[in-house]
């Protein structure tokens, strides 16, 4: 195991402007730790933020300016220019605890991971989640409790913890779905199905602010396709099925009809079915395993 390990945390902050300042103020601050460093990559923004970064003056915080290329390409564009042993994906509006890093360097040393989850509460109601899991209309349950022995089925995709090396033998965030979706809830099925872990770590505790509104720019087309993509990655035909119709569900017949068709045709218009291929290859367990392991009625 790795004694005292680097940790890089990644951020990424599009118009964070109220909360980008003290996100990165708590994750210094916080950290009782000193191989830490902060890559903030400013994803197109049009509000101050660029100015507010600019104005903070830390040996370990370097920031990227990207033109709106989208979470899982700007997650892992960060992840290149990092060095850590230990990843971090954040968002750009956070709570940190108390030696959140030395936590996380100590536990690294001792077992090391493939991902990590920390318990997270959310700043603006009264809950804390242990992780995540899915329920029978392919959506996310949180976890209040601790049910499943300090592992999880889903990490939240808001503070997400990788070892480097498995993140890159994961195949990194599917930039075939670089919406907001269900890049987080894919990139878990995929750890689990090969082979792999997400470890529960509740000594760490993470504030996160849960937007209420949906931004006017949301696309529930490319969102729905994020959906429909993680289906076809790792579920049976079977399940696929269930998916396509719970997406149906959530329309009038026409409209439904007709926006089915047209996520069908993107998922054949892509990478889909190619990387769906590979991954039933090298897969150590499959979609009935994990709904299984982790009692999910779907």
């Amino acid at each position: 195991m790795i004694s005292n390990p680097k940790i890089s945390v990644v951020i990424l902050a599009k118009n964070e402007e109220n909360l980008i300042k003290n996100t990165i103020l708590q994750f210094i601050e916080q950290a009782n730790y000193e191989k830490i460093e902060i890559l903030v990559v400013n994803d197109g923004s049009t509000d101050s933020t660029e100015k507010i970064l600019a104005q903070l003056n830390y040996s370990n915080l370097k920031t990227i300016r990207t033109n709106g290329i989208g979470i899982t390409k700007a997650r892992n564009l960060g992840a290149k220019y990092t060095k850590g042993e230990i990843l971090v994906f954040s968002d750009a509006h956070m709570e940190l605890s108390n030696n959140w890093a030395k936590n996380l360097a100590d536990y690294y040393a001792n077992e090391k991971f493939c991902m990590a989850t920390p318990l997270i509460y959310d700043l603006s109601h009264n809950f804390k989640t242990y992780g995540c899991t899915l329920n029978k209309n392919f959506s996310l349950d949180y976890l209040h409790i601790n049910p499943f022995n300090n592992y999880s089925p889903i990490a939240i995709g808001c503070f997400m913890i990788f070892s480097r090396d498995k993140y890159l033998e994961l195949g990194k965030y599917d930039e075939g779905m670089n919406y907001y979706g269900y890049e987080d809830i894919e990139l878990s099925i995929r750890c689990w199905l090969m082979g792999f872990s997400i470890r529960l770590l509740p000594e760490i505790r993470v504030g996160h602010l849960w937007k209420d509104k949906i931004n006017k720019d949301f696309d529930y087309i490319k969102n729905k396709y994020t959906i429909l993509r993680t289906a076809y990655l790792h579920f049976n035909e079977q399940r696929i099925e269930r998916v396509k119709k719970i997406i149906k569900s959530h329309y009038d017949h026409h409209f439904s009809e007709v926006m089915l068709k047209e996520l069908i045709n993107m998922i054949n218009n892509s990478d889909t079915l190619k990387l769906q291929q590979q991954y039933r290859q090298i897969r150590i367990n499959d979609d009935d395993w994990f709904m299984s392991n982790f009692n999910i009625p779907f």
